[in-house]
């Protein structure tokens, strides 16, 4: 019965966490076959977590970045787009 119980707590818990949490931001970036989506959630606390998700025919991949991560992944972004620059300016 207290399996039970701890059960239905988690769940209940969730269900709280799920309710509270509201989109503030959502940029999609089409693709020729895909597209890519950067969303902002905000839990009840205030917390704000980067998704970044893949979409391809039927198939979705999502990967939940705190900010802190999503800085990181954004300068590794700047410097692979660097990198492509360079290579389309050489000679």
């Amino acid at each position: 019965m207290g399996a039970l119980l701890l059960l239905f707590q988690r769940l209940m818990s969730a269900v709280r966490r799920a309710w509270n949490t509201k989109l503030i931001k959502r940029i999609d970036v089409p693709g020729r076959s895909f597209t890519m989506s950067f969303r902002i959630w905000e839990n009840g606390d205030g917390e704000r977590t980067v998704y970044l998700s893949g979409y391809q025919g039927g198939d979705n991949t999502s990967y939940p970045f705190p900010p802190q991560d999503f800085d990181r992944f954004v300068e590794a972004a700047v410097a692979i787009q660097t990198e492509l620059q360079k290579a389309s300016t050489s000679p």
